[in-house]
């Protein structure tokens, strides 16, 4: 089945290897944030650039999936045009929400753009069961992917640094908890270096900016721990992208626990180290960083790339949401 997709990607935003994915389907792309930000279009220039983008390549045996990021909400007068745009073609709409919604504010927001929708897909699984009892709209779980020629493991991994955490510091929505944990673990003396944006304006020593896909990948081949801190580990099954894109890269990967991680496939001591609080990640890092600790090292890291591989490709992705769409009436 040909996949027509709205993909909220740009260069700050990248999501590597799923366009081509689609692409390898038979359908087609549209990145509607490099529209909307066009100075000679703007967000009505992009909603009517989309129209026709839909209107031009779905059809027939054919899904149109709308790629939701919170923060850049559409009209809802706007998704229902083009709803029925696809549905006048032949065309299934589905949406894809891979923020979770932090606030009760800006889920009402986007459950209300999806009322439209065929069926609604989000990377948690509260959320999909919230739209459904509230909207009375078929939702699911998809977690993200990640594309495997920007995200591969190496064999030689140099190990030259101890550990990293590659993110931003969302203090405003986190309460501080990244920032803590930083700190705390740092306390017990492991070398836990810090890659991402908004960390020295709060006092923390990092190397702050942005971190492009393929630095994030080489960072996972340099650690000897990499770890992974979810802003809302409390929802059940929810991951960032950021553990499928460490894994494939042949992480020795620590992600903070989260209900359903085990669903996942994401063992402790055979393809991650999965640690529950931050004495336990301080523990962690002190063993396992440790030179006696190389050949365990190397047998996570192949473990991680070979699961990631096997488990979440953007081409695995793009088959179970052709799946999800069928067991739901769709196609």
């Amino acid at each position: 089945m040909r996949i027509v997709a709205l993909l909220a990607e740009d260069s700050k935003h990248p999501m590597p290897g799923m366009a081509d994915a689609v692409e390898r389907t038979g359908g087609a792309v549209l990145r509607w944030p490099e529209l909307a930000a066009s100075p000679s279009l703007g967000w009505p220039g992009m909603e009517l650039a989309a129209l026709r983008f839909v209107q031009q390549h779905a059809a027939g045996d054919c899904l149109v999936l709308f790629h939701v990021r919170l923060g850049r909400i559409f009209r809802p007068d706007w998704m229902r045009e083009l709803v029925g745009l696809a549905h006048d073609r032949g065309a299934w709409v589905v949406s894809w929400c891979d923020d979770p919604a932090p606030t009760e504010a800006s889920f009402r927001c986007v459950a209300r753009l999806l009322s439209y929708v065929d069926f609604a897909l989000f990377t948690d699984r509260d959320h999909a069961r919230l739209l459904q009892e509230r909207a009375c709209v078929r939702s699911g779980y998809l977690p993200s992917g990640y594309g495997p020629d920007t995200f591969y493991a190496d064999q030689d991994a140099t190990e030259d640094l101890y550990a990293c955490f590659v993110g931003t510091n969302y203090h405003l929505l986190d309460g501080g908890d990244r920032e803590r944990t930083v700190q705390a673990v740092r306390r017990t003396g492991v070398d836990l270096r810090v890659f991402g944006e908004h960390w020295r304006t709060r006092g923390v020593p990092a190397e702050d900016g942005w971190v492009p896909p393929d630095r994030f990948r080489d960072l996972c081949h340099r650690s000897r721990v990499t770890v992974g801190m979810g802003l809302r580990d409390d929802l059940p099954w929810y991951t960032s992208d950021r553990m499928m894109r460490a894994m494939g890269s042949g992480a020795v990967y620590a992600p903070r626990w989260f209900p359903g991680i085990e669903g996942l496939g994401v063992v402790h001591g055979e393809n991650a180290l999965v640690w529950h609080d931050k004495e336990e990640l301080a523990a962690f890092l002190l063993e396992w960083t440790g030179d006696g600790k190389t050949p365990d090292r190397r047998r996570i890291r192949e473990a991680a790339a070979g699961h990631a591989l096997g488990s979440w490709t953007w081409d695995t992705w793009m088959g179970r949401l052709v799946d999800l769409a069928g067991q739901h009436g769709g196609g």
